[in-house]
């Protein structure tokens, strides 16, 4: 038994040498591999398990930016209405990582779990703040509000509210509030037994901050999309028609003016015609009398050189008068003898 024993440990002390002299990070089998001799033992490489990077903690500012785009997507009610949860918030995860700036990228379930604490949060905050509001503290702002809001939070939660930043963007938010408001009805029905430190049950109190319009539906807005762009096809058709009417008026203007040139260009050259028409009357009015005095005139002379007495005058100027009053008979005569 003891030889036996020995030959054991001694077995056990090379195994263990064999072990030493392999590199770190080896394992080997226990028994022998088929086709090798006994006492051979094949390494095996152990694989060393993959470190995933865990990422930093969540900070203001990425908590703003994961709100802003659950608002992005959870608002637009045509996209959102009616889309499985897993491409609601595939579509956050886009919009988030696209706007990040130089922020670390998240994934889907990192934005989900943080969301849902924010969620959670601000809606346990917006209980506290609702309770402030109803009491309506006299001589307290707005600021002052939120700090007792978030003093009784506080004190009643045994945490303080960290999300301050989130609930300046969330408070104002039809979408948020209405979600808010619907787990809270969700709860209040759930355990109607279930006694709050805060009143949230009034549905009545619940301040005019709160309770803002609610977004159309995606029905209503895809029917007020229709009506908006009936109303521009006709206001741009009404300002076709208000443009063509102006360019007709233009166009008349523009026909009138040239008419009314035509006209005073056609008057004046009647004018003219007119003034030169009298103008050659007067004229031929005035050559007619210079004609006819000349007439008188000549006819005066010719009286007076047949009635002149020549026997009183020299030979020469006897003998022109002479051959005037000849010709002056004979003109007389001739023109008699051809009126005749």
């Amino acid at each position: 038994m003891g030889s036996d024993w020995n030959q054991v440990m001694s077995q056990y002390g090379s195994f263990l040498s064999q072990i030493d002299e392999q590199p770190i990070g080896t394992q080997y089998s226990e028994f022998p591999v088929d086709g090798q001799p006994e006492g051979s033992r094949t390494p095996a490489v152990t694989k060393k398990p993959t470190q995933r990077t865990k990422l930093a903690n969540f900070t203001a500012e990425e908590d703003t930016r994961v709100c802003h785009a659950w608002l992005a997507v959870s608002c637009d009610p045509i996209i959102n209405t009616g889309q499985k949860r897993q491409g609601f918030w595939s579509r956050i995860t886009a919009v988030y990582n696209s706007r990040r700036g130089t922020l670390p990228e998240r994934s889907t379930k990192s934005l989900m779990s943080r969301w849902d604490t924010i969620k959670t949060q601000c809606s346990t905050f917006a209980g506290y703040m609702m309770a402030v509001l109803r009491q309506n503290p006299s001589g307290l702002s707005d600021a002052d509000k939120t700090s007792l809001a978030a003093s009784r939070f506080a004190a009643i939660e045994k945490k303080p509210f960290h999300f301050l930043h989130c609930w300046a963007i969330l408070k104002d938010q039809p979408k948020w509030m209405d979600n808010h408001m619907g787990q809270q009805q969700q709860q209040a029905n759930a355990n109607p037994t279930h006694s709050n430190t805060v009143d949230l049950d009034a549905e009545e109190s619940v301040p005019s901050s709160f309770t803002s319009k609610r977004p159309l539906g995606r029905d209503a807005s895809k029917e007020k999309a229709k009506r908006t762009k009936s109303v521009d096809t006709s206001s741009s058709d009404s300002e076709f028609m208000t443009r063509m009417g102006d360019l007709s008026l233009e166009r008349l203007s523009v026909y009138k003016t040239a008419v009314s040139t035509e006209e005073k260009k056609l008057d004046s050259m009647n004018r003219n015609v007119r003034q030169k028409l009298l103008l050659e009357k007067k004229l031929n009015l005035e050559k007619i009398r210079l004609e006819r005095q000349k007439l008188k005139e000549d006819k005066e002379e010719e009286i007076m050189i047949l009635s002149m007495d020549l026997s009183k005058c020299n030979p020469l100027l006897r003998q022109y008068y002479e051959a005037k009053q000849q010709e002056i008979l004979a003109r007389v005569t001739g023109s008699t003898s051809s009126g005749q």
